[in-house]
């Protein structure tokens, strides 16, 4: 993608800045929309402006972007049902006591 370029192309420095603002925007208002495979690219290029050494307000700034996703998945894996849990599990010792 173009933001990912923008921060690992040495031509594209002059656009750094103003592409920061446009990944820090997708954190704070689609995180959300992004399908699981964007979510990754996502991560991918946040990764990229923390790791660049030219502009440190940037790198700084997708550092605390970083954060922000670990945040969002900590909190859409908790709102999650784990793998295979559905509404029917096996009876609890409540439901096997009544039972005999």
């Amino acid at each position: 993608s173009i933001l990912w370029r923008a921060a690992t192309k040495p031509a594209l420095l002059p656009l750094l800045p103003l592409a920061i603002r446009s990944v820090q925007l997708i954190a704070s208002d689609f995180l959300p929309s992004l399908p699981p495979p964007c979510l990754l690219a996502y991560v991918e290029v946040a990764a990229a402006y923390g790791n660049q050494a030219d502009h440190l307000n940037a790198s700084l700034t997708a550092i605390g972007l970083q954060w922000t996703i670990s945040d969002f998945l900590l909190e859409y894996a908790a709102d999650e049902d784990p793998p295979g849990a559905s509404s029917a599990a096996e009876p609890t010792d409540e439901e096997e006591e009544d039972e005999e």
